[in-house]
């Protein structure tokens, strides 16, 4: 987004990102942005199939919504992973940047799940 728009835009755009994902959040769940351009949600208790749902509705809400006031429209990829008893944090946080990285390289803005 930097690249593209001057830092203030992007700063805009974040922020109204993180405005709509924070929308979507419910209580227990953590949303936090982990650098650059890229989003944590932690879903405790949640099946793979209602994840990948609720992923699907974000990634249309903010594909819809992000351009509420004078910020750029923006579309967003999500890699998704689900806990597995031999997950640590960073093997988790691995599975679903390499599931983001698919989803990026399938064409963006999409959801995939991390095998």
């Amino acid at each position: 987004m930097n690249d593209t728009h001057v830092h203030l835009e992007g700063d805009k755009v974040l922020q109204n990102v993180a405005r709509i994902a924070s929308e979507f959040t419910r209580s227990g769940d953590v949303v936090g942005r982990v650098g650059g351009e890229e989003f944590v949600w932690i879903l405790p208790e949640v099946n793979q199939l209602l994840a990948e749902q609720m992923a699907e509705r974000l990634r249309q809400a903010i594909a819809q919504g992000s351009a509420a006031g004078a910020a750029p429209n923006v579309t967003i990829s999500v890699g998704l992973a689900q806990l597995r008893s031999a997950d640590t944090s960073l093997t988790l946080f691995s599975r679903a940047d390499n599931a983001l990285y698919d989803a990026k390289e399938g064409g963006r803005n999409l959801v995939k799940l991390a095998a």
